[in-house]
């Protein structure tokens, strides 16, 4: 027996007859209402159902459902486990993260660069891939791999046949991730043609934008939750700039910007980039890029 397969054992014999799981608990906001969590976790949460349907049961009396039969709620915010004896070992390999999927995107096309994304389980990146592609965008698909064209000198945002400006909004999964807005926000200001960034789903996301414009971007902030971006189609780099990252979603789009940028530019509190991006100087420098940690 494994050690996980012990582990596993061990909390089945000391739990479950009967046990109701809710993923997505309800958040009490300040003034008392109440939502769902719902988010990019409901990804993570539909996976692991299916990882939870592929564990077999091994003494289940033959009057009861097979283990994978005794889980319900696949694909809602509810999962129902009714409790066996005991459980096989099982094989599972963790998803990679499409944050990081969606950032190196972002920075192979403001960096006008040809990498390779391995391993990036295409199936489970939703809308993330096509979501780049109506910023222009070229990402091709190879195998499970994602590869950025590097000759792409310009790229151009979709717009609707009457003219009007595309929106790019975040929303729950299956929808984009509210966690790339920032990443294509700052992929915009060199495209060609002009966006809607709607974050719908978090408040003061976009306050970073001001850090841009000093830059040099043309970035009309319209409220907390909408900003307009109107892209120089690479006619007008970005100026290097002395920033802090606010938080974590910030940050990446602030090393972006300045990996792009003329000149040498400094960002502070680091830690909140580091918080999910592990090593990340290391394997851009790896790639060309040139980042000192101070």
């Amino acid at each position: 027996m494994t050690k996980n397969e012990g582990h596993l054992r061990s909390i089945c014999r000391q739990h479950f007859k009967e046990l109701i799981c809710c993923w997505t608990k309800p958040l009490r906001h300040r003034n008392g209402e109440h939502c769902n969590g719902s988010r990019t976790s409901q990804r993570n949460y539909h996976y692991l159902q299916r990882c939870l349907r592929a564990l077999p049961a091994t003494t289940v009396p033959d009057a009861e459902l097979h283990g994978c039969e005794k889980i319900s709620g696949i694909a809602s915010n509810l999962l129902t486990i009714e409790g066996v004896e005991e459980l096989h070992g099982y094989t599972h390999t963790v998803l990679p993260d499409m944050i990081e999927v969606g950032s190196f995107i972002g920075m192979a096309a403001m960096t006008k660069s040809e990498i390779t994304i391995k391993n990036v389980s295409y199936e489970n990146l939703g809308i993330i891939p096509e979501s780049f592609r109506r910023l222009g965008i070229r990402v091709e698909q190879r195998g499970d791999d994602l590869f950025t064209f590097p000759e792409q000198e310009t790229y151009q945002i979709e717009s609707f046949i009457d003219g009007s400006i595309m929106t790019i909004a975040d929303a729950p999964w299956p929808g984009l991730t509210p966690d790339l807005l920032s990443v294509m926000l700052v992929v915009a200001t060199q495209a060609k043609g002009s966006v809607l960034i709607h974050q719908k789903m978090f408040e003061s996301r976009l306050f970073f934008v001001d850090k841009l414009i000093d830059m040099g971007a043309q970035i009309i902030l319209c409220d907390p939750h909408r900003a307009v971006v109107i892209g120089h189609d690479r006619n007008f780099q970005l100026r290097a700039g002395n920033m802090i990252s606010p938080d974590i979603r910030a940050g990446i789009a602030l090393l972006i910007a300045a990996m792009s940028a003329d000149g040498i530019s400094r960002i502070h509190n680091i830690e909140q980039i580091d918080r999910g991006y592990q090593n990340i100087d290391q394997r851009l420098n790896a790639l060309g890029a040139r980042i000192t940690r101070i």
